[in-house]
């Protein structure tokens, strides 16, 4: 069986998604396919992480979604298929958001 390499990525926005990870976990030696929670996340830090993509994206997750997708490989995933042309071409430490609509059923309905 052939492992995948630590920190093996194949594509931007996985790449970029490492970074995120990286930055929050403060860990460098993961693979795409393991789970944030097993490396050391929380709840607490995965919205953190929502407000990360956030920044970077300008793209609005429910935390949910951290839970639903929790490895890099399955949320980048997710994040390209929101917006192909836009995610996967906007690097992480662009300065330039890109207008992408929310990443969950009903973000604009108020709730009372």
């Amino acid at each position: 069986m052939i492992e995948e390499p630590v920190n093996s990525t194949s594509s931007i926005m996985e790449q970029n998604i490492s970074i995120i990870f990286t930055e929050l976990l403060g860990i460098k030696c993961f693979r795409n396919a393991d789970n944030f929670f097993d490396l050391g996340g929380n709840s607490l830090m995965a919205i953190r992480l929502t407000n990360m993509i956030y920044e970077k994206y300008d793209i609005k997750l429910e935390v949910v979604k951290i839970f639903e997708y929790p490895s890099i490989k399955d949320l980048a995933r997710y994040l390209s298929s929101l917006n192909k042309d836009a995610v996967n071409d906007l690097p992480v430490n662009s300065s330039s958001r890109r207008s992408l609509k929310y990443a969950h059923h009903g973000s604009n309905k108020r709730k009372n």
